[in-house]
């Protein structure tokens, strides 16, 4: 049987850094800029009893932590994991999966 996940997207500024950078990208150890996309899947069913505005206004609840703030050496891993908890805290029991990008190119997706 399908597997049926409603999707909401979102968006929100903040500096990060990468620490630990290789030599190669070493100007991520410095402060910069990104505008981090998040993907939030959530298992339903075929009536669709959570409505995508509900799902998104707790998503931003979370992302409203983050927004234009420095967030020091969060990685979009880190991002991707606290969003993911909170998914699982208000929809217990369903499958959830989470995606974080840097301004919609590089990013992870977490299950």
């Amino acid at each position: 049987m399908s597997k049926i996940f409603s999707k909401v997207k979102t968006q929100f500024e903040a500096l990060h850094c990468y620490p630990d950078a290789p030599e190669e990208v070493a100007f991520l150890r410095n402060k910069h800029r990104h505008i981090f996309n998040v993907i939030l899947w959530i298992q339903e069913n075929e009536s669709r009893e959570l409505e995508y505005f509900m799902i998104q206004h707790k998503l931003k609840g979370v992302l409203n932590l983050f927004e234009g703030k420095d967030l020091g050496a969060t990685s979009c891993e880190n991002l991707a994991e606290t969003i993911l908890e909170m998914a699982r805290n208000t929809y217990p029991s369903r499958e959830i999966r989470v995606e974080v990008n840097e301004d919609g190119e590089n990013g992870c997706l977490i299950e």
